[in-house]
């Protein structure tokens, strides 16, 4: 069997990719939101780079919707408000009563068959779940949904006024993405997934959200490309997890169905490589031998820090089948993860990424799985 360069590589040589990836990812693709040829091109990029460390591959395809924003307008007689279009809605164009509701019980007893509907004041205080989000789904956010799919409304904002005219230009656009897998290992049981989510939330160039997970996988990649143990090892660029369906989410759990059992732990990588403070792993029920395996591999990389355990990230889905699992982040990143106002918008950007992190996270993930 032909051998792959074992040639050792410097800390100088992984920077050096980092950097190349964050600018492609960042720069050179402009959207990598579900859906979008950005999206697709990422997800054939990461995939093209596996296979150049000797990986073999897998592409996990489905249906996704790609959106474009073509802005709102909305006017009161001879008013105007400042108006947002909401996220992968249709477009509309028309004039209408508006009514008004501010409770469940409100929204209930509306007649709003052929009007415009304002939610304000408490049942318009969060974000709702898409409907059938099968992770995090409020019994109260399912009925507030139900009621509006069955109200016979022709459309829904948040103004003030009786009568109002509203146009909000949007266009769904049908498309596909991509779950990118690489293996190596014979072994399926006991086997080490590591994941990051390739996608970004439209807008933004998704550096720390999460750009850098996807480089750690490739880094990783490189490290690990003259592994020949019988162990599986899978790196996976999950596609959906900033996307109101989580449709790669979905894809692979369908996939897997039935097979998760063969697992003993999930890596999953989000909002790494923060500038500021030092990188975390957060350990969620890890058996003693991964514990302690984790925990001395950690001693050897002392800017890297054990952190809070945090739900919102892919490593959920692991643990819901049980399975035990590592989230690696930035400390910033999960002591912020509600309040800043950094990831989702345009501050997203490569200026926030110290790379050196990210290579000090790749190299501590090397050892950790030669270690297990």
């Amino acid at each position: 069997m032909r051998k792959l360069n074992c040639t050792p590589i410097t800390d100088s040589i992984l920077i050096r990719k980092s950097n190349s990836y964050l600018h492609t990812l960042c720069h050179d693709i402009t959207e990598r939101c579900v859906g979008s040829d950005g999206n697709r091109q990422a997800s054939l990029y990461f995939r093209d780079e596996l296979l150049l460390s000797g990986w073999k591959t897998e592409l996990q395809e489905f249906n996704a919707i790609d959106w474009k924003d073509g802005g709102a307008s909305l006017k009161v007689e001879d008013q105007q408000f400042n108006a947002l279009v909401s996220p992968y809605s249709t477009s509309f164009k028309g004039a209408a009563e508006l009514v008004a509701a501010t409770s469940v019980s409100e929204l209930e007893s509306l007649n709003s068959t052929g009007k415009i509907i304002l939610l304000r004041g408490d049942i318009a205080r969060e974000q709702l779940m898409p409907r059938n989000f099968v992770f995090y789904n409020p019994e109260e956010h399912q009925k507030i949904i139900s009621l509006l799919d069955n109200s016979g409304a022709k459309a829904l904002i948040c103004a003030t006024g009786r009568k109002v005219f509203l146009e909000s230009v949007s266009e769904r656009i049908p498309g596909n993405g991509y779950n990118v897998i690489g293996r190596k290992g014979t072994k399926d049981s006991g086997k080490i997934v590591v994941t990051a989510h390739i996608d970004a939330k439209k807008g933004t160039p998704g550096a720390i959200d999460n750009a850098t997970g996807v480089i750690i996988l490739l880094l990783l990649a490189d490290l690990l490309k003259d592994y020949e143990g019988e162990k599986m090892i899978e790196l996976v660029a999950l596609n959906g997890e900033d996307y109101y369906a989580v449709p790669g989410q979905m894809k692979y759990i369908a996939v897997n169905q039935g097979s998760f059992n063969t697992v003993m732990l999930n890596i999953n990588i989000d909002g790494a490589g923060y500038k500021e403070g030092p990188s975390a792993f957060s350990l969620f029920d890890l058996p003693d031998n991964v514990d302690k395996a984790t925990k001395s591999v950690m001693e050897n990389f002392p800017a890297i820090k054990e952190g809070i355990k945090w739900p919102q990230g892919d490593h959920s889905i692991f643990l819901q089948y049980g399975i035990p699992a590592i989230a690696v982040s930035s400390k910033w990143f999960i002591d912020n993860i509600s309040d800043q106002d950094i990831t989702h918008t345009p501050k997203d950007n490569p200026e926030i990424v110290d790379c050196n992190k990210l290579v000090e996270i790749a190299r501590a993930l090397d050892a950790l799985v030669r270690k297990l």
